[in-house]
């Protein structure tokens, strides 16, 4: 997997990040997918970047369905508090509709008790 995540990181998201790119929150959302292909560590560190780019208030706004997904990495790496945690801030942040941030710490929890 050296090779995709060397096409990803140079090729989108080293270049979006050197010109500061509108939409570079919304690239680290999508990186941090690759828990999903088993790339926990690389997903963990897109996570957290995209969630300070989040913060940072300098770029797009990232949806909240999809600023939800960046809990995604932390269920496999368990225990939940950092996915409780990004969930709660995200509905401290977001006026209207909660329904992702609300549904995801709850099976968060669960999940690690059922482990």
């Amino acid at each position: 997997m050296p090779l995709v995540r060397g096409v990803v990181h140079r090729g989108l998201i080293e270049p979006a990040k050197a010109v500061e790119h509108r939409r570079l929150a919304q690239l680290y959302v999508m990186a941090a997918q690759c828990f999903a292909a088993g790339r926990i560590d690389d997903a963990v560190g897109y996570a957290e970047t995209g969630l300070v780019a989040i913060g940072s208030g300098r770029f797009d706004q990232v949806p909240h369905k999809f600023e939800a997904s960046l809990s995604g990495p932390y269920i496999t790496i368990g225990p939940p508090e950092r996915w409780v945690e990004l969930c709660r801030n995200m509905i401290a942040r977001w006026p209207d509709t909660h329904t992702y941030a609300l549904a995801r710490p709850g099976s968060g929890v669960d999940h690690h008790r059922r482990r």
